[in-house]
């Protein structure tokens, strides 16, 4: 092997990588297995265009869906809000 510089980031890259791996490993916190759950996190607006049009819009946290029909006025018309449980 050759001393050059790309020899020299490749190894001081793998230490760096080992470390972050073996810090993570070895982390104080206990964390669960992930869930096989599906979860969904919304945020933002959903446009529904079949048999007519429907608005969704989501709560900040993404817990709460509220459903909104379109009007000809330009303002919607609130329908119908579902709540979301997380799991943890």
């Amino acid at each position: 092997m050759h001393d050059s510089k790309f020899w020299r980031i490749v190894a001081v890259s793998f230490v760096v990588a080992v470390l972050y791996v073996g810090h993570g490993l070895h982390s104080g916190r206990n964390d669960a297995l992930p869930s096989m759950a599906n979860s969904a996190h919304a945020g933002g607006v959903g446009v529904v265009a079949q048999r007519g049009s429907m608005l969704y819009t989501a709560s900040q946290d993404g817990r709460t869906l509220y459903q909104w029909n379109p009007t000809d006025t330009g303002k919607p018309k609130y329908i119908a809000l579902s709540n979301v449980e997380l799991s943890p």
